[in-house]
């Protein structure tokens, strides 16, 4: 069974009890495949990065099985901060960057007319950058709330490269650089914490700076020790690796 996400922001959990801790968010025009269906919650399978959680019965949106989905390489996003669908009965619902609202139709409203892009037509810089200031949470992927994963799958995303959900499963992806001299704009910064394990990403910028989520969406500076908050006149985060992801 496919369902779709016909709302702004869909929030998904790691248990299907309440209150369970946000793990994801499901954006407008989403879509995901029903792993376990029960009788307050459903086990969801994201349908673009693959990550698993519980959603509320009361929001599952099923689809027909005859429905035919997109290629995930020809999806246009909305790459306003915040636009808004025309529902059938004549209310606005606000849906925000990186929704896909050519799935209006799925979600049983009307097809809209607002600014989207062709993949591969922006930059992942320029997107990353949309999101500064967004306050860091655990779980969020929109620019009133998200985390490090989201942060550079959004990105990416926006720019038709697609990643997976967390920092550790990002790690899986792309060519590992010898040194941080070798980094491009838009290349993918790993950290990793005491015991090793990486737990943070982030997204190079020019002249050794680099954008992740540290309580919020910031600028900071790197080398080759890691993330130097100038606030805090320390570093927050080891660097671990730094890897390019092929770009089409």
């Amino acid at each position: 069974m496919i369902g779709i996400c016909t709302q702004s922001v869909l929030p998904v959990y790691s248990l299907c009890e309440s209150p369970a801790p946000l793990v994801n968010q499901m954006l407008y025009g989403e879509w995901y495949h029903v792993v376990e269906l029960r009788k307050h919650w459903v086990k969801i399978k994201h349908g673009l990065d693959g990550s698993i959680g519980w959603i509320s019965v009361k929001q599952h949106y099923p689809l027909p099985e005859s429905n035919n989905l997109p290629q995930i390489t020809s999806i246009n996003f909305v790459t306003d901060l915040i636009s808004s669908i025309h529902k059938s009965d004549g209310t606005l619902l606000p849906i925000v960057l990186g929704s896909i609202a050519e799935h209006a139709s799925l979600c049983g409203d009307p097809t809209p007319s607002i600014n989207k892009l062709p993949p591969k037509e922006s930059s992942v810089v320029d997107n990353a950058l949309k999101y500064v200031h967004a306050p860091e949470i655990f779980g969020g992927r929109t620019p009133w709330g998200i985390d490090a994963g989201a942060l550079t799958q959004m990105a990416y995303r926006l720019a038709g490269i697609h990643l997976k959900r967390t920092p550790l499963e990002q790690s899986t992806q792309g060519v590992a650089l010898s040194f941080i001299e070798e980094s491009e704009p838009g290349d993918l910064v790993f950290c990793d914490n005491k015991e090793g394990v990486i737990d943070h990403v982030g997204i190079m910028l020019p002249d050794h700076h680099v954008v992740h989520v540290y309580g919020k969406v910031r600028i900071d500076r790197i080398d080759h020790t890691g993330i130097f908050n100038p606030q805090l006149r320390q570093y927050t985060h080891s660097l671990r690796v730094i890897k390019q992801i092929e770009r089409p």
